[in-house]
């Protein structure tokens, strides 16, 4: 994501609106439609094919995410798709369907089963793998589904597809110089977070872990452009735009002293959790 990062630095503490604009935009955000537009019967439950996991888990997210599912009942991508073979957005249209057209049977899921290795070259089926790392190439290859081949576009009208317009948000990293006050902010957009663990009991700590400011000094010093030297500094990160759809990851992996472990104790979660005590903008209507 560090390749698409926009930056841009003022004096003192002026407020930074330089956000990136797309030039064009594919799919308007609202046009979203974040309740359910139909009614539909229990959805299936998925076989577990040899240690698929994973990959079952996957799909039954996605299978239950509104906004993502009332695009496929539109059948607006079938439409427009150009691919001859396979075509991520195509494959999950087809399993959402028939897993909520089935009655609550449970199905095997062999049509993308059988991709596995389209969609992320190195994993196999039978073997044991990350249901985020899985998540990551779904949703990358839905994106690129959506571009349809498309190369000519610019960077952020590429990210206006359904599936940015779903997942995807934007983050603000903000460095301020504490010697000259001024700050260097770079937006990134992200279609998830991955949030540390480490010390907390709930989603809401982790979360206010990830924007906690960061004293950036000694080895670690910022170079100031304005003050031309290395200096002590604080960077923060803060959501700037958030995803209708927010994806977390917890970071479960802990490394101390070059042995690793695994965090495995319960993270409480809330049904719904209002974002915008993490939000760069935090005075507003709830997010």
């Amino acid at each position: 994501q560090g390749a698409n990062a926009m930056t841009s630095t003022t004096g003192g503490d002026k407020n930074n609106e330089c956000f990136p604009t797309p030039k064009v935009v594919l799919y308007p955000e609202e046009r979203v439609k974040m309740e359910w537009t139909r009614m539909t019967r229990i959805g299936a439950g998925l076989v577990n094919m040899g240690n698929t996991c994973f990959f079952n888990s996957t799909l039954q997210c996605l299978t239950y995410t509104a906004p993502l599912v009332n695009y496929c009942f539109t059948n607006d991508h079938r439409e427009k798709c150009k691919k001859k073979d396979f075509c991520m957005m195509c494959e999950i249209q087809n399993h959402i369907k028939s897993s909520l057209d089935c009655g609550g049977r449970s199905i095997k899921p062999h049509s993308i089963l059988q991709k596995l290795r389209c969609i992320a070259k190195h994993m196999k089926w039978g073997r044991q793998e990350d249901a985020h790392e899985f998540l990551r190439f779904v949703v990358d290859h839905l994106q690129q589904a959506c571009l349809n081949g498309e190369t000519k576009l610019d960077r952020c009208s590429k990210e206006t597809t359904v599936i940015n317009q779903i997942f995807g948000g934007y983050l603000r990293s903000q460095v301020t110089c504490l010697r000259c006050q001024a700050k260097s902010d770079t937006f990134d957009p992200f279609m998830d977070l991955s949030l540390d663990i480490k010390g907390v009991s709930t989603v809401e700590e982790a979360m206010a872990k990830f924007v906690k400011p960061e004293t950036l000094e000694n080895d670690n010093a910022y170079k100031c452009p304005k003050c031309k030297n290395k200096v002590r500094a604080q960077k923060r990160f803060s959501i700037e735009k958030a995803p209708n759809v927010l994806t977390l990851q917890l970071n479960r992996f802990d490394f101390h002293h070059h042995l690793s472990g695994k965090i495995n104790r319960f993270i409480k979660y809330p049904e719904k959790i209002n974002l915008r005590s993490y939000m760069s903008q935090k005075l507003g209507e709830p997010v």
